[in-house]
């Protein structure tokens, strides 16, 4: 039996929600690690790289801390991973 097509809602990740599942992914750090050292569940960290969470100035200096960047490295690292994501979808 075939499942039924389900209609999906395509959406847009926003750059600095990607960048840090990048960096994460980098830095071979999991949802569970990153989640313990900026105090909050595993599911928040999922939640903030899948867009459906507000990434505060209070979450950014955190997660950038854990990553041992300043906040100007990751947001200029984010930019970069961007422009590369934009060239290899041509």
């Amino acid at each position: 039996m075939s499942s039924p097509n389900i209609p999906t809602m395509s959406r847009e990740i926003p750059p600095l929600s990607r960048a840090i599942r990048v960096y994460r992914h980098i830095l071979g750090i999991t949802q569970s690690q990153l989640a313990h050292e900026i105090g909050c569940t595993i599911s928040f960290v999922c939640l903030l790289e899948g867009g459906f969470r507000e990434l505060t100035e209070e979450w950014l200096t955190k997660i950038v801390a854990a990553f041992g960047a300043s906040e100007y490295e990751f947001i200029a690292e984010s930019g970069r991973f961007e422009k590369l994501r934009a060239r290899s979808q041509k």
